[in-house]
């Protein structure tokens, strides 16, 4: 996984419904743009104001459009707690997306020992790789990253957004941890050469 990952946004018709027809033009607008992957739904697709069918609509529907090419599905699982998260990692991987990605609960600012519980429980749920999005309401240093990413079976990629994020790559790759399969950077892509320059492998940014 490489390059220009994308976030769609979430269209909404006049009924305020999610528009199945607009965001299904987003996605092949992406693949036809050659993107790497597709990430969905996260900040850029205000996960956080969507219901749980629509989070599950928001995951469907790209991996609908993105079966038969090469472009890969990341589906976000993050969710204020634990089981909620595993219900949606169960979802996303029956439905058959590629790897699932999620930042620690993001309401109250947890512990350690619970967010490791969390993505435990995530990553017992699926087969995938699962994802740590290092944002929010916890910055996790690059010694936590690397111990989740030793200890904890599938969770082996890491899009880091704590600024200034390309001294936190530098940090995160400088653990030389075996376990980190990939590095990406996020913030709008603001800061991809430079986090390129660092070691990440690419950026997650919104579709436009």
């Amino acid at each position: 996984w490489r390059g220009s990952f994308a976030i769609p946004m979430t269209p909404f018709d006049a009924q305020d419904r999610i528009d199945e027809d607009a965001l299904r033009a987003e996605i092949r607008f992406c693949i036809e743009c050659g993107v790497g992957g597709i990430v969905v739904p996260v900040m850029v697709s205000e996960f956080r104001l969507l219901s749980e069918d629509e989070r599950r609509t928001m995951i469907r529907i790209p991996v609908e459009e993105c079966r038969g090419t090469d472009v890969p599905v990341v589906a976000n699982v993050a969710a204020v707690n634990t089981p909620l998260a595993v219900r949606y990692a169960e979802y996303a991987q029956e439905v058959g997306a590629d790897a699932v990605i999620a930042m620690p609960p993001y309401i109250f600012r947890p512990d350690f020992d619970t967010i490791f519980a969390y993505f435990k429980a995530i990553s017992d749920a699926v087969t995938v790789p699962v994802w740590i999005q290092n944002a929010g309401v916890v910055a996790l240093s690059a010694a936590e990253i690397a111990r989740l990413c030793t200890e904890i079976e599938h969770v082996s990629w890491v899009k880091e957004e704590v600024p200034p994020s390309t001294h936190s790559i530098s940090k995160l790759l400088a653990q030389n941890c075996p376990a980190i399969k990939g590095v990406m950077g996020g913030a709008g892509g603001r800061y991809l050469i430079h986090e390129r320059a660092r070691g990440s492998l690419g950026v997650v940014h919104a579709c436009e």
